[in-house]
């Protein structure tokens, strides 16, 4: 069966799916997790974690920054080692899988990291064909056919030989989506797609993500700050705070909640529970009191920006990418190598 027919056919399974869970008023759950506590030293992270991440469907979670949204995803692909707690995907309990077993699993998985994690000396064409050539024996001629369909998809088509230094942020971030593609996982992982995106470049993002849950039928899960891409992409969310996750329902639900934290995140409200910073939430009792951060140099509002959950900017990032090239290149191909493993 050609590629093309597999696609539609999945789309129509996946359509049909969905009808029968809306008409027996349940959705089928993709990933089952049981009180994940996870634990730095004597830093605990996360705290006795539980949801069903439902099949098929786009899930977010939310929070302030130094809630233990990466870590979550981290240890929902068996990445990092739980203190205690369970995580199903089907039938299998990662916590409990041999290493080989587990590598199984994560091929169910694709990851888009921050920064796109890309090879720097690597054209866009060989980023999205790395995991084929490395975990694939699938000849050159069938890897060129799969990378294009993937770049395509994106919206990338012209850019197959640029190196990542030659293209947009946006762009980058593109690409490491085709390569999150190309071994054609049940479930896709996004950290912050929209980090150091503007409103408009989030936007375009946002409606790929919508397009592809549509026409691949895969269980995506995201972790953002932005509530704008929120509420145009969810169908649930999650909000995790202070270690532990405060609620999780469908989309609807959480933005009416009357939980005060949830409610002061998802409005993006300066009054509330939510600090300007995790040490004020664990601890200093400001109540939320409202800060101003008239007569602060921009170091300091770029600070308290950030530790209240703000996104990183364009010039950051670069500077970062910068310092990659100037020699710290490795940490990028660590990331691009996880992703695919």
């Amino acid at each position: 069966m050609a590629r093309t027919e597999v696609k539609t056919a999945n789309a129509a399974e996946a359509t049909a799916s969905e009808e029968k869970q809306a008409q027996n008023g349940k959705t089928e759950t993709e990933i089952s997790v049981r009180g994940l506590t996870k634990s730095f030293g004597s830093q605990t992270v996360l705290e006795d974690i539980t949801c069903d991440i439902p099949k098929g469907r786009i899930t977010l979670m939310l929070g302030p920054s130094g809630t233990g949204k990466s870590v979550f995803l981290k240890c929902l692909m068996g990445l990092l080692k739980l203190d205690r707690g369970e995580i199903w995907v089907g039938e299998k309990n990662l916590p409990t899988l041999a290493r080989k077993e587990l590598y199984r699993v994560r091929r169910k998985f694709g990851v888009l990291f921050q920064d796109g994690a890309l090879f720097g000396s690597m054209s866009v064409y060989d980023n999205v064909a790395f995991p084929l050539r490395e975990h694939t024996r699938k000849g050159e001629r069938e890897i060129r056919d799969i990378v294009n369909e993937k770049i395509s998809m994106v919206g990338l088509q012209g850019a197959e030989k640029k190196l990542p230094g030659q293209i947009s942020g946006g762009m980058k971030k593109r690409a490491g989506l085709a390569r999150a593609l190309v071994l054609d996982p049940e479930i896709i992982l996004f950290d912050e797609p929209d980090s150091g995106l503007d409103p408009v470049r989030t936007a375009f993002l946002n409606e790929l993500i919508l397009d592809l849950n549509k026409q691949l039928g895969s269980s995506m899960i995201v972790v953002t700050h932005d509530i704008a891409t929120a509420r145009r992409v969810a169908d649930y969310i999650g909000m995790l705070y202070l270690r532990n996750l405060v609620q999780f329902g469908p989309a609807k639900d959480m933005f009416d909640s009357k939980i005060p934290v949830v409610k002061q995140f998802l409005a993006g409200a300066t009054e509330g529970p939510i600090g300007m910073s995790e040490e004020a939430d664990r601890g200093k009792g400001d109540g939320g009191k409202f800060v101003s951060t008239s007569g602060m140099s921009a170091e300091e509002t770029e600070r308290l920006e950030r530790e209240a959950g703000a996104p990183e900017e364009d010039r950051e990032i670069a500077e970062r990418e910068a310092g990659v090239r100037d020699g710290g290149g490795s940490r990028a191909s660590g990331d691009a190598s996880q992703g695919v493993a």
